[in-house]
């Protein structure tokens, strides 16, 4: 195969996959070009697939956090950069192996900056002991912080019944913490009851308008 006379068609399923990773808004997406150990020249064949790639990836607008040879058959440059059949790839790839470059990725990309806003994805009532209760004991508002940051003593707002309380304590994993940044999934207690459900909003006070409408993109 010589990579600068025939260019390298992509199969359908990774161009395909690529596209909705990208169109769901995936922060990092990372080739892995595998079976490397079926190729008599798998220097040849990872230049060509990686030439393929990223004319795709420039021509759809998406960026790639890496590009990695392995062969998933035999775990070469999985975890370790050994490789099982004498062939030494170090020759040609001295980047990272694919659990390196997956664990230097960002773990989120959210705004950790500016406003609080928080969708209310499980409401727990806990009567101190662990165990749920009812009546009037604190309620942990659990969700997955979309930006901003919380900690105890701000004042939030929940949306769409527009009351406003402030943060009595936030929790982490089970464990009363000082603050929790976007990215994270938190529970807010707040300093007084309210009627929040799951598909409620807490959010700094002010910051969201109900809309009638909305515009969104699905797949």
């Amino acid at each position: 195969l010589d990579t600068h006379q025939v260019p390298l068609a992509l199969l359908p399923q990774t161009r395909r996959h690529s596209l909705l990773a990208h169109l769901l808004r995936v922060p990092s997406i990372v080739f892995a070009v595998n079976k490397l150990d079926a190729v008599v020249d798998p220097q040849q064949a990872f230049d060509a697939v990686s030439i393929a790639l990223r004319s795709f990836a420039e021509a759809a607008g998406i960026t790639v956090a890496g590009i990695v040879p392995v062969s998933a058959l035999r775990g070469d440059n999985v975890t370790q950069t050994v490789v099982t059949d004498g062939t030494d790839w170090s020759t040609w790839y001295r980047g990272p192996t694919l659990l390196q470059l997956l664990e230097s990725l960002p773990v989120a990309q959210e705004r950790t900056e500016g406003d609080l806003l928080i969708p209310v994805q499980y409401v727990a009532r806990d009567d101190g002991d662990g165990s749920t209760g009812v009546g009037h004991q604190p309620r942990s508002l659990y969700g997955r912080i979309a930006h901003g940051s919380v900690k105890a003593g701000d004042e939030v707002q929940i949306f769409p019944s527009g009351e406003r309380a402030v943060v009595a304590e936030v929790r982490l994993a089970g464990s009363v913490v000082g603050h929790v940044e976007a990215g994270w999934s938190a529970g807010v207690v707040l300093d007084r009851q309210l009627d929040v459900s799951r598909g409620d909003w807490i959010a700094t006070p002010n910051s969201v308008t109900g809309q009638q409408s909305f515009a969104a993109t699905l797949a």
